[in-house]
């Protein structure tokens, strides 16, 4: 075990030794040179050099998986819809399963990648063509490859996405 006590969250959340962190439901992980990064219980965690830091999301009062986006603290972000994270450069990539949408982590804020609609979060469909104007239905698992393209798992469009974040 490298990370998590094996207990629910519970109490203040803060940057904490790794092995002494209640994480409850670990839904997504993905590794970056010496860090890896998590999605836990309407968080997205890192890990590195033993210590284990929330880096964006909170809880939302009463519990929900409400969705905003926003300074990083303040963000909301699914109890169990991060199904992907990638990390392409300093932007950590990830997938709102039940937002049908991808959304990033950089630079303190959280933002929604996709979606022209003007309807936040965006709505499930199918849609090729720029990121700001794509849609999804229920995108899962996500991997990146030596240029930096993302490919997302499009679950109930039945069809492997490629995406340029450029």
């Amino acid at each position: 075990t490298i990370a998590g006590d094996g207990k629910p969250i519970e109490g203040i959340i803060q940057a904490k030794p790794a092995l002494q962190t209640s994480l409850g439901s670990v839904n997504s992980l993905f590794v970056s040179g010496d860090e890896v990064w998590l999605h836990s219980y309407y968080r997205l965690w890192r890990l590195q050099g033993g210590t284990l830091t929330p880096e964006a999301g909170s809880t939302p009062w009463p519990l929900s998986d409400d969705y905003k986006d926003g300074n990083a603290a303040d963000a909301l972000i699914g109890l169990r819809d991060t199904k992907g994270l990638v990390k392409v450069g300093a932007r950590l990539v990830f997938s709102d399963f039940n937002y049908h949408s991808l959304r990033e982590h950089t630079g303190g804020v959280v933002s929604t990648l996709n979606g022209d609609t003007g309807a936040m979060p965006p709505k499930a469909g199918f849609r090729d063509g720029p990121l700001q104007q794509a849609q999804f239905n229920k995108p899962r698992g996500m991997a990146v490859d030596a240029q930096g393209r993302i490919y997302v798992a499009d679950m109930l469009n039945c069809r492997i996405r490629r995406i340029n974040l450029d």
